[in-house]
């Protein structure tokens, strides 16, 4: 029998050989980027909330996952959640379930130590569809030229952020945080890397406190403009619409130097911004649709304790429909989540009753109850796709107010 524990610092080196031929990203071309690698991977085991599991079977290291508690705003409430990355397999073991019993049991650490969700970034959305991980909101990245950005915004409060900023910056991100569905509090160490190597920092400074910043690279391709840059946004944080629009204001600024911004956001709504949202592609779709950037699907969510879930969500934003639902969730990956829930909605609040009467019955597998749970889909659409099953169809739209978010959620966190 094959048995799961979290590494020791000894066992580093086994576990980066597996992700080295696992994962491309774990690839290094240097001996100096190995032992960075190496030392990475030692910091993480001996950092409380950040575990390396590893599945042996006879003493031999066979595969490796990693599980980190993570915080995340759900509805307006903070819930503990497990990210689950670095799921790796050794290449003489692939096809024997290790994979599966790693999930498994992170799934199940999830449930033992108080996280109802969990999310990750797949290497295969459908792979981890079967896992019961539902879909994210798509990550839409934009390319357009500076000037195609609002002149309105003043630049006279926009300065170069240093690393004496960081705390400024992890203090506008928090209070962002707070109040944005689906983001996640920062570690750290993230924020640091955000004014290290070759990335910058500009922010916007208001009474003395920091009320947005964007952080980006600048990126050289000599085949097409060797004397210009492509300007690279790698977190775009602010908390009003004047800061927003001092950023903006930067970088179009930047016009002199910088040929194209190139920017992955998950508002959808972004390429109202602009004044020419059309990417460099130059590609029209039938009917005459031009191409505005190119969509990918990122971060999955899971429900892990749907039970636990919907009490966490208690003090949570829903609709203000009132309607007493019966939910049944389908896990086959977890039998000990499968099951059905009275779930009374009142004053947009959640609570779980028992032996009542209910108003409408929805089924759905834990994949798509995940991403409704989230705000990614309505029931209306799961209806219409096959997905969910739903008692009176007439009660559909109420359904939908219920689970209904203002906005889709944002992940600006890596792991």
């Amino acid at each position: 029998m094959p048995t799961i524990r979290a590494l020791t610092a000894d066992e580093a080196p086994a576990a980066a050989r597996i992700l080295v031929n696992a994962d491309p990203s774990w690839r290094t071309n240097s001996e100096e980027e190995r032992k960075q690698s190496l030392a990475w991977m030692v910091r993480r085991i001996e950092t409380p909330g950040d575990t390396i599991y590893g599945l042996f079977r006879d003493e031999a290291l066979l595969g490796v996952t990693r599980l980190i508690q993570l915080q995340m705003n759900v509805r307006d409430a903070q819930v503990l959640t497990g990210g689950v990355s670095m799921v790796a397999v050794d290449l003489a073991h692939k096809k024997e379930r290790v994979a599966h019993v790693l999930m498994r049991f992170c799934l199940n650490r999830c449930r033992v130590e108080g996280m109802p969700l969990a999310a990750l970034y797949p290497f295969r959305p459908d792979f981890y569809r079967q896992m019961g991980f539902g879909y994210g909101a798509p990550s839409t990245q934009h390319i357009f030229t500076p000037a195609s950005l609002p002149t309105h915004g003043a630049r006279a409060h926009v300065r170069l952020l240093t690393e004496d900023d960081t705390t400024a910056m992890r203090e506008c991100y928090a209070r962002v945080q707070t109040r944005t569905h689906g983001l996640m509090v920062k570690p750290e160490a993230d924020m640091t890397s955000l004014l290290t190597g070759e990335t910058r920092a500009v922010g916007v400074a208001h009474d003395g406190a920091l009320t947005g910043y964007l952080s980006f690279t600048f990126e050289n391709d000599p085949e097409h403009h060797s004397a210009l840059d492509a300007l690279h946004v790698k977190e775009l944080v602010y908390e009003t619409p004047d800061a927003l629009g001092s950023l903006f204001a930067f970088l179009r600024s930047q016009r002199d130097q910088v040929y194209q911004i190139v920017l992955e956001t998950q508002d959808e709504y972004f390429h109202h911004a602009l004044a020419d949202p059309r990417d460099a592609s130059g590609r029209i779709f039938p009917f005459v649709a031009h191409q505005i950037g190119a969509r990918g699907l990122g971060v999955m969510y899971r429900v892990t304790d749907t039970r636990a879930a919907i009490q966490t969500l208690a003090g949570a934003r829903f609709g203000d429909e009132r309607c007493l639902v019966a939910i049944t969730v389908r896990d086959s990956l977890l039998p000990e989540n499968d099951g059905a829930y009275l779930v009374q909605f009142e004053e947009g609040r959640p609570r779980l009753v028992e032996g009542a009467r209910y108003d409408v019955a929805l089924a759905l597998d834990v994949a798509d109850f995940s991403s409704l749970l989230m705000g990614v889909i309505d029931v209306t659409h799961l209806y219409r796709y096959g997905l969910a099953e739903v008692s009176d169809p007439a009660r559909l739209e109420t359904l939908d107010q219920l689970f209904a978010t203002p906005a889709k959620p944002v992940c600006m966190t890596a792991f």
